[in-house]
C-alpha cells in the first residue's frame, strides 16, 4: 500500500499535476528544499542528507498503512517532482470496530516556486477524494502550526475543521508556536451517520461538510485515474 495510483488533474490556474509514485533515486530532488529553513520551520523536521532521505524512502515503501504520492508538475510534456503528499496511519478508529477507518494526512512541497499558486489545494482535493470515495475512510486528520496560515487556508478549503490545540509544540524565531489539530469527515450519508450516531453535528461541522462536498464534486470532474 506504500504508493497510491496515478491521479492526473489541473489546478484552477491551469497548471497540470500528477500525483504519482517516485523512485529511490528521484527522492534525492527533495534534499535542496528540505535543507531550507523556510520548508522545515513549521513541520519540525531537520535538514536531511541523501542517505537520510533514501532511508526514509526505504522505510515508507514497506509500511502497509501508508499511501504516498509524489507531486509532479507537467509542463510541455516534461514531469518535475516538486514534493510529496500522503495518507498515513490508515487504521480502524477502534481495532474491534473496522467499519470506522481513518488516516492522517500531510503534504510537503520542497520547491517553493510552486507555493501559494493552488498546488497544495489541488493535491488536498484529489487526496481527499481518493481517501473517501476509493478507500472508504470515514475521517482524515491533519495538524498545522497556527502561524502557517497558507497551509491552514488550503486545509480549510477542503473541509478540515478545528478539533483542539496542541500548545507549545515547537520553538520558532524566539517563541513557542501552537499547533491546531484538524479533522475532515467523509460527507457521504452512510459515513456521516456512522461517525455522529445519535449526536448532533455543530454548525461548524455542517459548514465543513459542505466544503468537503464541493471538493469531492470538483475532484469527480477533474481528477483522472489513468
Amino acid at each position: 500500500m506504500a504508493f497510491g495510483p496515478i491521479m492526473k488533474l489541473t489546478t484552477e490556474s491551469g497548471l497540470k499535476l500528477e500525483l504519482a509514485p517516485f523512485t529511490r533515486e528521484e527522492v534525492l530532488v527533495f534534499i535542496a528544499g528540505l535543507q531550507k529553513q523556510s520548508t522545515n520551520q513549521y513541520n519540525g523536521m531537520l535538514p536531511v542528507t541523501a542517505e537520510m532521505e533514501q532511508e526514509w524512502f526505504d522505510k515508507r515503501s514497506k509500511e502497509s498503512n501508508v499511501m504516498l504520492w509524489g507531486v509532479w508538475v507537467v509542463e510541455r510534456d516534461k514531469r518535475k517532482l516538486i514534493g510529496y503528499t500522503e495518507i498515513n496511519e490508515i487504521s480502524p478508529l477502534v481495532p474491534t470496530q473496522r467499519n470506522i477507518t481513518q488516516g492522517s494526512t500531510s503534504i510537503t512541497l520542497t520547491d517553493n516556486n510552486y507555493w501559494r499558486i493552488g498546488v497544495a489545494s489541488a493535491a488536498h482535493y484529489a487526496r481527499t477524494w481518493y481517501a473517501f470515495e476509493q478507500l472508504g475512510l470515514v475521517r482524515l486528520r491533519s495538524a498545522v502550526a497556527q502561524e502557517n496560515t497558507a497551509s491552514r487556508r488550503a486545509l480549510d478549503k477542503v473541509g478540515y475543521s478545528h478539533v483542539y490545540v496542541e500548545r507549545n509544540f515547537q520553538f520558532i524565531d524566539g517563541h513557542y508556536v501552537h499547533e491546531d489539530m484538524l479533522e475532515c469527515l467523509n460527507p457521504a450519508d452512510w459515513a456521516w451517520r456512522l461517525w455522529w450516531g445519535d449526536d448532533r453535528p455543530s454548525r461548524k461541522n455542517l459548514q465543513a461538510r459542505k466544503k468537503t462536498e464541493v471538493a469531492l464534486a470538483w475532484s469527480r470532474e477533474h481528477v483522472v485515474l489513468p
